[in-house]
């Protein structure tokens, strides 16, 4: 018979535990609590890339005040600081992506997406299942995974 999930035995591997730990303690001494900076991120997606444009700069004020409010008020542990940083330079990454290729093809910008429907919910409400069942009509398209993960 397999065991119940319960919190307890739901927590993280021993090592991440440990990891954490030894992070939150160097922070009680006041080492390794620098907030990640928006324009430190850019300029390394920019040499991750070897791109430059990223278009309007319209979004530098908003990942700044992201940034700090993730810092100042999320609370968050070494892998939750490790995981904002990866998803924010891939967010970065794509962004330099994308206005690489409408710069290459700027009739992408012409094109004409009528009535489009959004499937949003919290998790475990039944919003995958809603996609599936609009997926399964031929006269409308989803995109895949990977299209949502790398549009370009």
């Amino acid at each position: 018979m397999r065991a119940r999930t319960t919190l307890q035995r739901n927590q993280s591997p021993r090592i991440l535990r440990l990891v954490n730990r030894c992070h939150a303690a160097l922070q009680r001494i006041g080492l390794g609590d620098s907030p990640l900076a928006a324009a430190d991120l850019i300029a390394l997606a920019r040499k991750q890339n070897g791109l430059h444009e990223f278009g309007d700069d319209d979004f530098f004020e908003g990942l700044s005040r992201l940034l700090e409010a993730c810092h100042r008020d999320a609370g968050l542990n070494l892998m939750g600081r490790i995981a904002l940083r990866a998803d924010t330079l891939h967010c970065l990454r794509s962004r330099l992506l994308l206005e690489r290729a409408r710069r290459a093809h700027p009739e992408i910008a012409n094109e004409e997406i009528r009535a489009p429907v959004f499937i949003v919910g919290l998790p475990r409400t039944g919003t995958t299942i809603l996609h599936t069942l609009l997926v399964t009509d031929p006269e409308h398209r989803a995109p895949l995974t990977w299209e949502v993960m790398e549009p370009s």
